[in-house]
Parts: structure tokens; sequence; C-alpha cells
């Protein structure tokens, strides 16, 4: 192989003829790609470890006729032994590490570090063989044999993942040691009450006692659908109906016994009647009521003064009968309503058992209405909740179908009224403006004009 085979044709005849006397000249004007490409197919060949140019073909390839054959089908037993000699083997995670080339290590004697076992001294490994032989354990090993046991207990306890075998609710509460205040300061004693979890907190009611019966999504009116029955879609339209007829009612009756109650009346007939009534019981003249002139003599009663005459014995006597007599008549008209009742028995039972009947009928009317205001929001703050009013269409603007549908409502209005009416918020109102109240106007002391 000369250096001109490796060589292209362009190379060969763009060379340049020049002069190569010295060895410098000879270096720079001398190409050596032939020389290196050789060098390097040699390097190739012995990583490898064999020459392909050489090699012949019968031992590079062959013709596997094996499984064409019957005597060639392998069994389960015989692909199994050959997936556990491939185990036996380097991973293909370590191929990376295992070296692939042929060439022979150029350093064939070297320095090997010696495993801690190999390191061991023979008297120091002769007692432990005679350690291990009876059983005595160092410190260290029986710590090792303690965590391990340990650990073994540890895991045959644990439940395996997704398997629960107690109730964790039906356990009580660890009981905490009883600290002794009496040195303490209330602050330093409430930080602790508080960090040792002896405060039982309470439950708040609204968790435990539902306010509202209130479902929270409830089914709206059939006659609401985009496409609903005549008797459904009727009996909404006179509903609705029948609650704007009330409320005008209600509106007329304000405006009736309030604004045309009274007849408009002038300012001048507001004060002449206002003087007509506080001058009231004064002595009237033709100009108006007459004041009164303090004559500046002494205040005295009209009544004079009575006598406190002692009553005589005779009289008191008589009163003293009086009053006793009284009171036996009024005792023997008890004794003889008693006899009268004895008589009286049988009514007196009917008017008592229908007392009982009229205390049982309100006792269920008392408990009905208690069961309705289930149902009914409460009063949580200065407004009080106004049922919204219902979505309809009317029944030029219904349609078969969703697309042509004109969509009422707001859903977002609605799980916010929702809310409102089962007492989970407070009703508002929306504010359109803000009153931020007046702002007091004034002029700077910087800016002030001097008078002069």
């Amino acid at each position: 192989m000369t250096k001109t085979d490796n060589l292209s044709t362009e190379e060969r005849k763009g060379r340049k003829r020049v002069s190569k006397k010295n060895k410098i000249a000879w270096r720079k004007h001398c190409s050596t790609k032939d020389v290196d490409l050789y060098l390097e197919e040699v390097r190739h060949e012995e990583r490898v470890g064999v020459n392909f140019t050489t090699v012949e073909d019968d031992k590079l390839f062959y013709v596997d006729t094996s499984l064409n054959s019957e005597e060639g089908v392998k069994s389960k037993a015989e692909r199994k032994l050959e997936a556990k000699k491939k185990l036996k083997g380097v991973p293909k995670c370590f191929e990376a590490l295992v070296p692939h080339t042929s060439v022979p290590d150029p350093v064939i004697k070297r320095n090997r570090v010696r495993t801690p076992e190999e390191r061991k001294h023979p008297i120091k490994k002769k007692i432990e063989a005679y350690r291990k032989a009876n059983g005595i354990l160092t410190a260290k090993e029986r710590i090792a044999a303690n965590n391990r046991r340990i650990h073994k207990i540890k895991k045959e306890n644990t439940p395996k993942s997704c398997e629960f075998t107690k109730d964790l609710w039906a356990e009580a509460p660890p009981k905490y040691p009883e600290v002794d205040f009496q040195w303490l300061h209330p602050t330093t004693r409430g930080h602790v009450l508080k960090h040792t979890r002896q405060i039982e907190k309470k439950v708040p009611e609204s968790v435990i006692n539902k306010t509202s019966e209130v479902p929270a999504i409830e089914a709206p009116h059939p006659g609401v659908s985009y496409n609903p029955s005549y008797l459904d879609h009727h009996s909404l339209l006179t509903g609705i109906v029948e609650k704007e007829n009330k409320l005008i009612k209600e509106e007329k009756h304000i405006d009736r016994v309030t604004t045309k109650l009274f007849s408009a009346v002038t300012e001048r007939q507001t004060h002449s009647s206002w003087i007509k009534e506080m001058s009231q019981g004064l002595p009237q003249t033709k100009e108006g009521p007459v004041k009164e002139e303090d004559d500046g003599k002494e205040y005295q009663a009209v009544n004079l003064p009575t006598k406190d005459k002692k009553k005589p014995r005779k009289t008191r006597k008589n009163i003293r009968l009086a009053k006793e007599e009284l009171n036996q008549r009024k005792l023997k008209a008890i004794e003889k309503k008693k006899v009268a009742d004895i008589y009286k028995l049988k009514k007196i039972v009917e008017n008592v058992e229908k007392d009982e009947l009229k205390s049982l009928e309100k006792q269920a009317q008392i408990q009905k209405k208690n069961e309705l205001k289930k149902f009914e929001p409460k009063r949580l703050a200065k407004l009080k909740f106004e049922e919204y009013e219902e979505e309809f269409s009317m029944p030029f603007d219904l349609s078969g179908s969703l697309v042509g549908l004109k969509p009422e409502g707001n859903l977002l209005r609605d799980r916010f009224m929702s809310m409102q009416k089962r007492n989970i918020l407070q009703p508002t109102v929306f504010q359109r403006v803000r009153n931020l109240g007046k702002k007091k106007a004034f002029t700077k002391r910087s800016h002030k004009e001097e008078q002069k």
C-alpha cells in the first residue's frame, strides 16, 4: 500500500511541486492523511480484535436453521435456563462500564487495594470467630439486633395501603399531666392550657344543627322548562299574577291609609291650627288669649283641710261585726258551690276534656308552624330577606328548541340568593353610590390673605 493510494484525484492534481530540502519544508508541504487513515484502521482492528479484510465469510456470518426444524424448537424450561444465564451476566445498565476493546492492558502488574476483610489481622479474625461461636455480641451488634426486632414488629403492625383496621374517632384523646398554676402569671397559664390542649373548644351550633332545611339546589317549577306543557306554563303564570295582585293591593292600602287620608293643608292653616290647639283652656277674647296677671297673693287650696276625728267605739264594733258577717257569708257560698260542683262533676270532666283537646290542637299548630319555620329564612341583620322574582317566559317567547330560546335569569344571582335563604349570608342591598360623607372645606393657613 503506497502513500498515494488513499489520496483523492483532486489532491493528486492540486499537489504543488515545492522544494523539500529542509526538514521544515518537508513537514510543511508533505501530506500525512494517508498514514493517519492507515493507523486509525489498525487501531480499530486492535479494539475489535478482528481484521475483517483477512477473516473469511463463514466466520463472520452463519445461517440459523434451528427454528425451521422440529429439533430446534426449545422447551419452556430451556428458555427459562437461558433467561437465568442472561441475568447472571452483566446488567444492561452497567454495560457502558465494561471495557469493549481487545487491546491488552499495557501495565501488567498493578497495585490493588485490599478489602477490609483482607486487611484484618489473623488474631482478630480468630477472636471474632470464637465470639460468634459462643454467641457473644458487641454493644453495636446488640443495638442493631434490637433495632431489627423493633422494625419487624412495626412492619407487622403497620396496615397496608387502603386498609383500615381501627376507628380513629373511637379512641379517647390523650390525657396530659395536670399542671400546677399556683405560681404562674395568668397569661402564662392561658398559654400553657392552649398548647397542652387542655382547653376543650366548643363546636359551633351552626355545624351541629342546620338552621335551615331548604335544599342547596331547589327543583324549579315545571313551567320554567324550555318546552313546557300548557297546564304547567299556565299554572306558573297564574301564580305570578296572584303575587303581583297581592303587592298592588298592599300598595293601594298603604296609600289609602297614609297619603289619601289627609288633605293638603297650607302653611298658614297649619300655623293657625297650632295656635288654636296651644290656647285651649285659656280665657279667650276677639284679639286672642288673655294672659294671666300675677296679683302677688299667696296661693290657697280650694278645699279646706279636714279634721281627723276618731270614730266612736260603737261604730267601730258595728264595722267589725259587719266584716265578720260578710266573711261568714263568703265561706257559706264557697261550701254551697262545692256541693253544687259535686252534682256538676260530669260537666266539669267534659270541660276539662275539651280544654285538653284545645291544648293538643294548639300544640299541633305550634309544631306545624315550627316545622314550616325551618324552611323560612331567619333575620340575620337589619334587612329582611325578600324572595326574588321567579323567572318566566311569555307564551310568544317559548321555543321548541334550546337554540331559539330567550335566556331568563342569572345563575350567579340564583346561587347568591339561595345562600341568603339558607341563612349562610345576610341579606344585602346593592349600593350603587358609596356614601363617603361630606368633606369639610377650609382654607389653609399658608393660603389665607392678610387683612389690612
